[in-house]
């Protein structure tokens, strides 16, 4: 492969920067501490284009989160101490930008031409990394532009972040669109086409992170496909991304799923006529549902560039974390690599502002211990799944247990309650269905009902 050239910054012109706004911001925040913080919420050191000023931004900002009223003696002693008083021209130079305004009136315009002449400079970055990395014949194109629109939007992504809001506006605005609605049955989130499950998460919220848990063969996968395939009915985009199944084994699944036919008789060519004509129903039906699936993406960031491309987004599944090939940087332990991998799929559904449902597996000991009721500490290299998942669901089943029954132990609900719940699980047909009353015997479920 050839090698990836060093792509070297442009050395005709000065790189965006605006030295007198730095200074002002760093004055100001020297003279009242209410600019300090009015600025910090917008600032970073790295915002900075001087060296110098970095410095004073960050020991400013630890002066701030000790609780230390900042001056020019409390920010020089905190230098002193830290060894970068000299380096940053002494108090002398504190003293100048102390100077450097007449008042902290207008520290917020002076911190948005800072902010701005940094995300300047970090679109300069990123689009001379991309002219450079073009020329690099041996380089996978998809991987270079997935990775490409990373570096844009993480040059620009912060513009306008941390933008607060006056409650009672948005509060108004929120509860008028309830009010609006109020004579729907339908639950605020995706439902799921499982009433037991619906009932105890109010549906799939936009932004919630649900990793799904189990040990092989416990129906995670099918499970998944299945909550798809029901909020698909609803209207709303669905996108499968599979690291563990090829494109054609999904749809064969989802296929036998709907239509009640033993995926064996597909191996085997062995279909009646009446199994054809089901199958061929079902296919009609799901063809008319938005679902998308993805068998290639193998990283979070590619993912998260697919997903962003799909209208009227409504779900998207990944099976399974295990099978991410996010690159592990050297010398991090695979869990916390793992713990990273989450964190940005939590990230990604905030910011679809789409449920995220991510499949896991759980460690062999749990088939070891009395009774096999699974704990969260049972996640497989887990890092810290349970700190970013607002939902965990594990699959599970007792030694004693009738063969179709499975039990979800709602694990963590981060708005809700935790507890228990059971689902039959057809394990021929691959599909879960709610524990019925005998009286309810006959009901159809809602896996090709039009929802």
């Amino acid at each position: 492969m050839t090698p990836r050239p060093q792509p070297q910054p442009p050395t005709d012109r000065i790189p965006p920067q605006n030295a007198e706004a730095e200074q002002a911001v760093l004055g100001s925040a020297l003279l009242d501490q209410d600019a300090l913080t009015e600025a910090a919420g917008a600032l970073k050191p790295e915002d900075f284009y001087q060296d110098v000023h970095q410095i004073l931004w960050a020991a400013l900002l630890r002066l701030r989160e000790d609780g230390i009223r900042p001056d020019i003696v409390t920010l020089a002693e905190r230098l002193r101490k830290d060894g970068q008083l000299d380096r940053i021209g002494g108090a002398t130079y504190l003293s100048t930008l102390a100077r450097a305004v007449p008042t902290s009136a207008n520290v917020a315009q002076y911190a948005r031409i800072v902010r701005e002449m940094s995300v300047r400079r970090n679109l300069i970055a990123a689009g001379t990394w991309m002219a450079g990395m073009a020329y690099a014949v041996g380089e996978d194109v998809l991987a270079l532009a997935t990775e490409a629109e990373e570096r844009v939007r993480a040059a620009s992504g912060n513009v306008g972040a941390g933008r607060l809001r006056e409650l009672g506006p948005v509060m108004a605005e929120r509860w008028k669109g309830l009010y609006a609605t109020k004579d729907s049955k339908d639950l605020l989130g995706a439902m799921t086409g499982l009433r037991a499950l619906d009932g105890f998460l109010g549906g799939l919220q936009p932004g919630d992170l649900i990793v799904g848990a189990g040990r092989p063969s416990k129906g995670k996968t099918s499970l998944a496909l299945q909550i798809g395939v029901a909020i698909a009915g609803q209207g709303r985009a669905v996108a499968i991304f599979s690291l563990e199944m090829m494109v054609e084994q999904i749809i064969d699944r989802l296929v036998c799923a709907g239509a009640r036919i033993d995926s064996r008789a597909v191996r085997s060519r062995s279909l009646s006529d009446d199994q054809w004509d089901r199958a061929f129903s079902e296919i009609a039906i799901l063809g008319a549902r938005p679902i998308y699936i993805d068998d290639q993406a193998r990283t979070m960031l590619e993912i998260r560039a697919q997903a962003g491309r799909v209208k009227d987004l409504g779900l998207v599944v990944i099976d399974y974390l295990g099978r991410m090939d996010d690159r592990q940087p050297e010398g991090v332990r695979h869990d916390l690599h793992l713990g990273q991998i989450v964190k940005r799929a939590k990230t990604m559904a905030q910011a679809l502002r789409v449920p995220v449902l991510l499949l896991a597996q759980l460690n062999r000991k749990v088939e070891d211990r009395p009774g096999g009721e699974p704990q969260l500490s049972d996640l497989r290299d887990s890092g810290r799944i349970e700190d970013d998942a607002d939902v965990v669901l594990l699959l599970w089943r007792k030694a004693d247990d009738e063969a179709s029954l499975v039990r979800v132990k709602v694990a963590k609900n981060r708005n809700g309650d935790v507890g228990d719940l059971e689902l039959i699980f057809d394990k021929v047909h691959t599909r879960f269905k709610d524990v019925l009353d005998p009286s309810e015997e006959g009901r159809a479920d809602l896996w090709c009902d039009k929802i």
